[in-house]
């Protein structure tokens, strides 16, 4: 039997994780609605509602990483 703090414990961490999952899919999610703005024509004053710029920065810098592996793999399925 787990005891009342373990299970706790447990229960946050989980929370915890979820959290920042949700977060994530958030930015990803503003970040493209602001790219489709932009397409629109959106003023680029609009651009300040960006409430953390670095981490807007390393989501898409970790979306272009994936994307390019993802070429890279497929080039190379192709090339075989």
């Amino acid at each position: 039997m787990v005891d009342q703090e373990a299970f706790l414990s447990t229960n946050v961490s989980k929370l915890n994780q979820q959290l920042e999952k949700q977060r994530r899919k958030n930015l990803g999610l503003e970040l493209e609605l602001m790219m489709a703005g932009c397409k629109e024509g959106m003023d680029l004053h609009d651009l300040k509602r960006i409430k953390n710029p670095s981490e807007s920065i390393q989501f898409l810098e970790e979306m272009i990483a994936s994307v390019t592996s993802e070429i890279e793999h497929a080039e190379n399925e192709n090339n075989a």
